[in-house]
């Protein structure tokens, strides 16, 4: 009978229980329920295949350190809301003339007074205090999206690391294959009496050496993979490769048009954000010069003839040593300071905007020339080189030095896509461009 209860009870039991947890913790509970969407929305499909969106929307949605970006503007949230608060009331009782000698022994003569008071707020404090944390809110809604153009900027930068990363390996796989391609050639050669064995063996050295490079490429993909891994709040690897285009490259735009766009920028809205708050606080501080006055009200009880009476009071600070004036006047300067931080924070940022913007444009004609001069240069001269060295028309060291110039320029031409993604990124974070302003491939 008793465990027939129990199971009837075990069931309603955690209905309410359930049903507290959304009354107490009704976020947690909320969030709880959205976790398929939360924490595993943006990451890779089945394939194991990053794009960039993916990466940047999974870095929003997990990241630890814009998490706590974005817990900074509940708490400045929550402060705004206690500065907007009135002061409380005090409850007085008082008891006086009693336990004494003769006639004021015992409670006989006692007198007790019941009042109430509360303080008076004078020179628009309360709005003052609620400006003041308004404009903390405001700074912490400011920094957050700093925080978020900071993270997608780190995330491109990261991503196309990795895919330069995996076009390095891929490179040196390439390298490898036909250093054996070449060592086969040689040993042809050699088998025929055309050249000398001596041929084989610096063949023989290039396959050694390519298996090298093709490990540390190796070691510098595991290395790029985990940096992204990072950014998106992820311990552990949850995809096997990332897919774009890396030799997408647009044209760099001019200098002028970029630092009327910077003039947006969060940097110098935090400033000017800055600026309003140590103005409000200033005028906190000369509220501060009013006193504020305390009014009370109450009733007292004669206990020796029974009598009651209303009792009034008023409690007024006369201003004659503190009158705020230290905390005016510092006020005053801090006002100062950030009209001054804020100008050199205008010429950091034009200065940091114009050598990212050189970067960018020499990234830009580097990877343009190395694409269509170089490489294809490089690669027809090989080309020739390998089909006359198997005729017999080159030797070995002509060979290898066509070899060595084609991948020194594929592999030039890979870091040099991966400084132009890398300088784009940072001039779209200067001026403060969000993703979904990008219009980048996805």
């Amino acid at each position: 009978m008793k465990s027939s209860v129990q199971r009837k009870l075990i069931p309603i039991l955690c209905c309410f229980s359930y049903l507290a947890v959304l009354i107490v913790f009704p976020g947690e509970a909320a969030a709880d329920s959205a976790t398929g969407k939360a924490g595993r929305q943006p990451h890779p499909d089945s394939s194991n295949v990053l794009t960039l969106r993916q990466a940047v929307e999974t870095a929003v949605a997990a990241n630890p350190a814009l998490k706590a970006s974005g817990a900074e503007i509940l708490i400045e949230g929550a402060n705004l809301k206690q500065a907007g608060l009135r002061p409380n009331p005090h409850f007085h009782y008082e008891m006086e003339d009693f336990g004494g000698n003769r006639e004021l022994s015992g409670l006989r003569s006692v007198e007790t007074t019941v009042a109430l008071s509360r303080q008076i707020e004078l020179g628009g404090k309360r709005g003052r205090r609620r400006d003041l944390a308004g404009s903390e809110k405001s700074l912490a809604e400011q920094r957050y999206h700093a925080r978020l153009l900071d993270l997608t900027a780190e995330v491109r930068i990261a991503f196309y690391d990795l895919l330069a990363a995996q076009q390095a390996r891929g490179l040196a796989g390439e390298k490898g294959r036909l250093a054996r391609d070449v060592y086969n050639t040689v040993l042809a050669r050699v088998q025929a009496g055309k050249v000398s064995p001596v041929e084989l063996n610096r063949a023989e050295v290039m396959v050694s050496a390519s298996e090298i490079e093709k490990k540390q490429a190796e070691t510098g993909l595991t290395t790029a993979r985990q940096a992204l891994a990072a950014l998106l709040g992820s311990e552990t690897l949850e995809f096997e490769k990332a897919a774009g285009e890396i030799d997408q490259l647009v044209e760099t735009e001019e200098l002028t048009g970029l630092l009327a766009e910077m003039e947006g920028s969060p940097e110098l809205a935090l400033w000017e954000t800055e600026l309003l708050k140590r103005r409000a606080a200033a005028d906190l501080a000369r509220a501060g010069r009013i006193p504020d006055i305390e009014m009370s009200g109450g009733v007292k009880s004669f206990g020796d003839s029974g009598n009651q009476a209303f009792i009034v009071g008023l409690s007024i600070p006369i201003p004659l040593f503190d009158r705020n004036q230290g905390n005016v006047a510092a006020a005053e300067h801090e006002i100062t300071q950030a009209h001054l931080l804020g100008k050199n924070a205008r010429i950091r940022l034009i200065e940091t905007l114009t050598g990212a913007h050189n970067e960018l444009a020499a990234a830009f004609f580097e990877s343009t020339s190395l694409r269509d001069k170089v490489v294809k240069g490089a690669g027809r001269v090989f080309d020739a080189v390998q089909i006359g060295y198997a005729e017999g028309k080159f030797g070995y060291l002509e060979l290898l030095d066509a070899q060595r110039t084609l991948f020194e320029a594929r592999g030039d031409y890979i870091k040099a896509l991966a400084r132009y993604h890398k300088s784009r990124a940072v001039v779209d974070r200067l001026v403060g461009r969000s993703y979904e302003q990008l219009g980048e491939e996805e």
